[in-house]
């Protein structure tokens, strides 16, 4: 929220990827101690996994400023920076 608010875009994606590595991990330690069957915990992880990576491939931006270190800098296409 704070890297949101501020334009920190690295604060912002390290508090997002920490939150959904934190929920995976709260998520998979109830399915455990509720004693499910595994192979729907497999099942319903590597569902959320498809839908993140489609998500990611239609917003590649989220991706790119991560090694974006200058803030609020615009993101350049690859093809472009190959052309040159």
């Amino acid at each position: 929220m704070i890297g949101n608010t501020y334009g920190m875009n690295g604060l912002a994606n390290t508090s997002t990827t920490f939150l959904v590595i934190y929920s995976m991990e709260k998520y998979i330690e109830w399915y455990v101690e509720m004693e499910w069957n595994g192979w729907v915990l497999m099942l319903s992880i590597s569902s959320f996994v498809y839908k993140t990576s489609l998500y990611l491939h239609q917003n590649p931006e989220f991706v790119a400023s991560l090694f974006n270190h200058a803030s609020k800098a615009p993101v350049t296409n690859i093809t472009n920076v190959l052309r040159r």
